[in-house]
């Protein structure tokens, strides 16, 4: 009996292995001669808090910083850059037919602009030196433009019904296309009542716009919000469970996972996000302003998203590294403060810096309206300290410290020099502004 027994184990135990021989070699078989499976490792649904941000499309951020009109009789009107009006005439920009262009000397009569000819002028502070932006800029379909242009573009009606030319500095040249638009776009070439009454005024040997006669502005009260900081940082690692403060203090905190890191630093409005993923140089690596905007707005809509009204206010960098900046606008007035501020590098197409402050104005709790200084009360305020290497003065909004959770945005006139940081007066005083 025993022996038998012996015999049986001995069966089982050589088909067992006989078992396992061939799963083995199917296993092989399906390993060398099938196809092999992309394995896809990331993040698809970062953490993105509803009561924190909210996701943005990349054709939000380009906006006029203003757009000027001038009449016939040479009067001056501001219209606010992100304003309905402003966006409706870019919707109808999309709708424009573009007919022909030609690039001729400054000198050429077809460059200048007939006199008492209204024209609107669309001002992108800067940003259309960056070719690359002009889709999204000027939203113009088949316009050919394939050159660094000034900050400027020119439009206004030609002597043919419907039919528009479009004028702006090209390097030591001047662009001038022909459009067709429809006929409703000559409404915004007469002053509408959101359009405010602006001045050129004198200023060693350069005019600078400000608001002719004094205008009302509101002056807000916020709660301001300091969000839970953890679900943000949690965003920026594949597997929030692994990472660990290695190093913490009173006023820092920084978390990383051994290839990225994420610093909170505590100050007066709350904490301070700054993401930091090292990234070396590419060689013959180089991406437009337009590919780094691109890759910008998803990785923010993916790491707590965007609150308030942002725009893009600044661009720089290199061939392969790009510094963003975008600010938040009120009421189509820019904010001078770090609240609402967000900066972005992007290097190599993908993002390896962000920095910005998490608390953010949350409620409003009352407004107030005030009267600001008109630019010629406002100048007659400037010392000639003040006055000297001024290149630029622009309305906007100041934020003001109440309380620990209440802040007061408040107008204010931004200065700025050509060697100097930028000055801030209270635009209902003309007072040095330290908010």
């Amino acid at each position: 009996m025993r022996l038998r027994w012996r015999v049986w184990a001995e069966r089982l135990q050589s088909l067992f292995l006989i078992v396992l021989v061939v799963s083995s070699l199917a296993l092989s078989g399906f390993i060398w001669l099938g196809e092999p499976n992309e394995l896809a490792i990331g993040h698809p649904y970062f953490y993105s808090s509803p009561m924190y941000g909210s996701q943005r499309g990349v054709d939000e951020f380009i906006r006029p910083s203003a757009v000027w009109l001038w009449t016939g009789n040479q009067e001056l009107f501001r219209y606010n850059g992100t304003s309905a009006t402003v966006q409706n005439m870019l919707a109808m920009l999309r709708k424009a037919q573009f007919l022909a262009a030609r690039i001729v000397p400054k000198t050429s009569d077809s460059a200048a602009i007939p006199d008492k000819t209204p024209y609107l002028l669309f001002d992108f502070n800067g940003l259309l030196t960056h070719v690359s932006l002009w889709p999204l800029a000027m939203p113009i379909p088949r316009l050919p433009i394939h050159r660094p242009t000034s900050q400027m573009v020119a439009l206004f009606q030609s002597g043919k019904k419907g039919i528009y030319n479009m004028v702006f500095p090209t390097g030591n040249k001047v662009f001038v296309g022909a459009l067709k638009l429809p006929s409703a776009f000559a409404q915004w070439l007469k002053p509408l009542k959101v359009a405010v009454p602006y001045a050129q005024i004198p200023n060693s040997g350069q005019l600078i716009n400000l608001p002719y006669a004094s205008i009302k502005m509101p002056v807000y009260r916020w709660i301001l919000y300091h969000p839970v900081a953890t679900h943000v940082v949690d965003s920026f690692f594949l597997d929030p469970s692994l990472i660990q403060p290695i190093a913490k203090t009173t006023e820092m905190t920084l978390y990383s996972d051994g290839m990225q890191s994420v610093e909170l630093l505590l100050d007066e409005y709350g904490n301070d996000l700054i993401f930091s993923c090292p990234s070396g140089a590419l060689r013959g690596y180089r991406q437009t302003a337009n590919q780094a905007l691109q890759v910008a707005v998803p990785f923010m809509d993916s790491h707590g998203g965007f609150v308030g009204n942002q725009v893009l206010s600044g661009l720089n960098g290199s061939a392969d590294r790009t510094n963003l900046v975008f600010q938040d606008v009120i009421n189509g007035w820019p904010l001078f403060s770090r609240i609402d501020q967000i900066r972005v590098q992007v290097q190599n197409g993908m993002v390896t810096g962000l920095w910005h402050t998490l608390s953010y104005p949350g409620m409003e709790i009352n407004s107030t309206g005030v009267s600001v200084l008109s630019g010629a009360e406002l100048m007659n305020k400037l010392t000639p300290s003040m006055s000297k290497g001024l290149t630029q003065i622009t309305l906007g909004y100041g934020v003001m410290w109440v309380d620990q959770q209440t802040i007061e945005l408040t107008p204010v006139y931004q200065l700025q020099y050509r060697a100097a940081p930028a000055l801030y007066l209270d635009a209902q005083t003309g007072q040095t502004f330290y908010g």
